[in-house]
């Protein structure tokens, strides 16, 4: 997400709509909004004046401290059922270690968690040569064991 990749909100002002249509997810008409939004001289005083009343446009040092980064530039889809955690979960769990999951297989996804009964999603990831893993293999990564092999 674009929050991610700024510290605070007001950074943005700093910003070319080509350095946001860099970031996933965002195309010319998003990166066109942000960067006229963060050139316009009301909004960035009603930002100031959103500071001045206590928001905070600035993330937590700590918070920042806290996110792992293990998973950061992956990407990974699950299919199928899972038996140690519902997919909720196990997304919690990707992202918390600075991943991203997304809900469907492409040449840019890092890997495809298959559980019981796996579906379509499975067979795209062969088609594709995307890396599969089993549900153990995936516990095992995001406890931070066999990630190199698993990543070369």
């Amino acid at each position: 997400t674009l929050a991610e990749h700024i510290n605070c909100v007001e950074d943005l002002k700093d910003w070319s709509i080509e350095d946001l249509e860099k970031l996933p997810d965002i195309g010319y008409k998003v990166a066109t909004s942000i960067y006229d939004f963060f050139h316009n001289e009301e909004n960035l005083k009603m930002l100031q004046e959103l500071k001045d009343l206590g928001v905070k446009t600035c993330k937590d040092k700590s918070e920042e401290e806290k996110k792992s980064d293990l998973l950061k530039g992956l990407t990974f889809v699950f299919t199928g059922a899972l038996n140690c955690c519902s997919r909720e979960e196990a997304k919690s769990m990707v992202e918390s270690l600075g991943g991203k999951v997304s809900n469907s297989v492409s040449r840019k996804t890092s890997f495809v968690v298959v559980g019981e009964n796996p579906g379509s999603k499975y067979d795209k990831a062969l088609k594709l040569g995307v890396k599969i893993l089993n549900e153990e293999e995936f516990l095992k990564l995001i406890k931070g064991r066999n990630i190199e092999k698993k990543i070369n």
